[in-house]
Protein backbone atom coordinates (compact mmCIF):
# COMPACT_ATOMS: atom_id res chain seq x y z
CA UNK A 1 0.00 0.00 0.00
CA UNK A 2 1.68 3.06 -1.16
CA UNK A 3 0.56 5.51 2.29
CA UNK A 4 2.61 2.41 4.29
CA UNK A 5 5.19 2.37 1.75
CA UNK A 6 9.28 3.11 3.82
CA UNK A 7 7.78 2.62 7.13
CA UNK A 8 9.92 0.43 9.42
CA UNK A 9 7.70 -1.03 11.70
CA UNK A 10 4.62 -1.91 8.82
CA UNK A 11 8.38 -3.71 6.79
CA UNK A 12 9.07 -5.72 9.73
CA UNK A 13 5.58 -7.09 10.46
CA UNK A 14 5.37 -7.70 6.65
CA UNK A 15 8.35 -10.13 7.29
CA UNK A 16 7.39 -12.11 10.29
CA UNK A 17 3.86 -12.45 8.83
CA UNK A 18 5.09 -13.84 5.62
CA UNK A 19 7.44 -15.86 7.74
CA UNK A 20 4.98 -17.32 9.77
CA UNK A 21 2.99 -18.29 6.70
CA UNK A 22 5.57 -20.56 6.27
CA UNK A 23 5.61 -22.80 8.99
CA UNK A 24 4.35 -25.86 9.21
CA UNK A 25 1.26 -27.42 11.48
CA UNK A 26 0.02 -24.05 12.23
CA UNK A 27 -2.54 -23.70 14.91
CA UNK A 28 -6.05 -23.11 13.05
CA UNK A 29 -7.72 -19.32 14.26
CA UNK A 30 -10.72 -20.49 16.30
CA UNK A 31 -12.22 -16.93 15.96
CA UNK A 32 -11.63 -16.71 12.41
CA UNK A 33 -13.09 -21.11 11.79
CA UNK A 34 -15.99 -20.66 14.56
CA UNK A 35 -17.09 -17.51 13.20
CA UNK A 36 -21.28 -17.45 12.63
CA UNK A 37 -22.22 -17.57 8.94
CA UNK A 38 -23.96 -15.02 7.74
CA UNK A 39 -27.58 -15.76 6.55
CA UNK A 40 -28.92 -15.64 3.12
CA UNK A 41 -30.52 -12.07 1.71
CA UNK A 42 -34.19 -12.75 1.70
CA UNK A 43 -35.26 -12.22 -1.89
CA UNK A 44 -38.13 -9.23 -2.31
CA UNK A 45 -40.83 -10.79 -4.30
CA UNK A 46 -44.60 -10.20 -2.84
CA UNK A 47 -46.81 -7.13 -0.96
CA UNK A 48 -46.67 -7.14 2.74
CA UNK A 49 -43.21 -9.28 3.02
CA UNK A 50 -41.08 -7.35 5.54
CA UNK A 51 -38.43 -5.07 4.54
CA UNK A 52 -36.05 -6.84 6.87
CA UNK A 53 -32.92 -5.61 4.90
CA UNK A 54 -33.16 -2.52 6.71
CA UNK A 55 -35.97 -1.81 8.95
CA UNK A 56 -38.96 -4.64 8.69
CA UNK A 57 -41.87 -2.55 7.66
CA UNK A 58 -44.03 -4.56 5.17
CA UNK A 59 -43.87 -3.79 1.17
CA UNK A 60 -46.76 -2.07 -0.62
CA UNK A 61 -46.87 -2.41 -4.45
CA UNK A 62 -47.01 0.90 -6.68
CA UNK A 63 -48.16 1.48 -9.93
CA UNK A 64 -45.76 2.65 -12.12
CA UNK A 65 -45.76 4.49 -15.39
CA UNK A 66 -46.44 2.46 -18.52
CA UNK A 67 -43.52 3.23 -19.59
CA UNK A 68 -39.73 1.73 -20.43
CA UNK A 69 -36.55 2.90 -21.18
CA UNK A 70 -35.79 2.81 -24.95
CA UNK A 71 -33.10 -0.53 -24.35
CA UNK A 72 -35.78 -2.21 -22.29
CA UNK A 73 -37.71 -5.08 -23.77
CA UNK A 74 -40.47 -5.11 -21.11
CA UNK A 75 -42.57 -2.65 -19.16
CA UNK A 76 -42.75 -2.69 -15.13
CA UNK A 77 -46.53 -2.97 -14.46
CA UNK A 78 -45.91 -2.50 -10.56
CA UNK A 79 -42.93 -2.62 -7.89
CA UNK A 80 -42.74 -2.89 -4.46
CA UNK A 81 -41.76 -0.15 -2.09
CA UNK A 82 -41.04 0.15 1.45
CA UNK A 83 -42.59 2.62 3.07
CA UNK A 84 -40.06 2.94 6.07
CA UNK A 85 -36.87 3.42 4.44
CA UNK A 86 -37.84 4.54 0.84
CA UNK A 87 -36.41 1.46 -0.86
CA UNK A 88 -38.01 0.48 -4.06
CA UNK A 89 -37.66 -3.08 -5.59
CA UNK A 90 -38.59 -4.90 -8.95
CA UNK A 91 -40.48 -7.85 -9.22
CA UNK A 92 -39.92 -10.51 -12.12
CA UNK A 93 -43.95 -10.75 -12.07
CA UNK A 94 -44.42 -7.83 -12.54
CA UNK A 95 -42.19 -7.21 -15.92
CA UNK A 96 -44.33 -7.43 -19.26
CA UNK A 97 -42.80 -8.00 -22.44
CA UNK A 98 -42.97 -5.67 -25.23
CA UNK A 99 -42.35 -5.90 -28.76
CA UNK A 100 -40.54 -3.20 -30.46
CA UNK A 101 -40.03 -2.93 -34.27
CA UNK A 102 -35.54 -3.01 -35.22
CA UNK A 103 -34.14 0.31 -34.74
CA UNK A 104 -31.99 2.12 -37.12
CA UNK A 105 -28.91 2.01 -35.36
CA UNK A 106 -28.61 -1.18 -33.23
Amino acid sequence: MKWLDGIVKNKRCDKLSARALLQEDLPANKDYENRPEKPEPVKITQEDQPCCRKYGAPMVSKNRAKMSRFDQDYVLEYYLYCQQCGTSYTVEKAKNLIERPPHLFW
